[in-house]
């Protein structure tokens, strides 16, 4: 069966471990990763609220960005897909994390909707540092 979430793509292979690893974090942990992928657009210091981020959430700065980025990496998926949740949810079980799903469940239930802006976000970043010459206004 074929993933909904990367139609035609090849899933990194740090992708469920990476997942896998977010949903091993306390709750707290989870929460703070959550605020911080919440809070994703463009023009702002990224900088400042990524150090305040990584401080709150305890995590090696490696790791902060390797979980938010896997996050992210399915979020953006999910909205440029237009999928809902339970597809969302039998891609991850199909990925081998049907153990972890109960702890994925509720994070993904609050971040729903929270890919646009990270698309919307990465575009931004795109199109000011010159890499596309398709700059709408965001």
């Amino acid at each position: 069966m074929e993933f909904r979430l990367f139609p035609g793509e090849d899933v990194p292979e740090s992708l469920r471990d990476d997942l896998a690893t977010f949903s091993k974090l306390t709750e707290t942990d989870r929460r703070v990763v959550e605020d911080y992928l919440r809070g994703f657009g463009p023009a702002e210091d990224k900088d400042e609220r990524y150090h305040e981020f990584v401080h709150r959430s305890g995590l090696p700065p490696d790791d902060f960005d390797r979980i938010t980025g896997a996050i992210r990496f399915v979020l953006e998926a999910w909205y440029r897909q237009k999928l809902e949740l339970s597809d969302v949810l039998e891609d991850l079980t199909l990925l081998g994390l049907e153990g972890e799903i109960k702890n994925l469940l509720e994070p993904l239930e609050r971040l729903e909707g929270a890919g646009e802006s990270m698309v919307r976000a990465s575009e931004y970043d795109l199109c000011t540092a010159g890499w596309t010459s398709d700059c709408r206004r965001h």
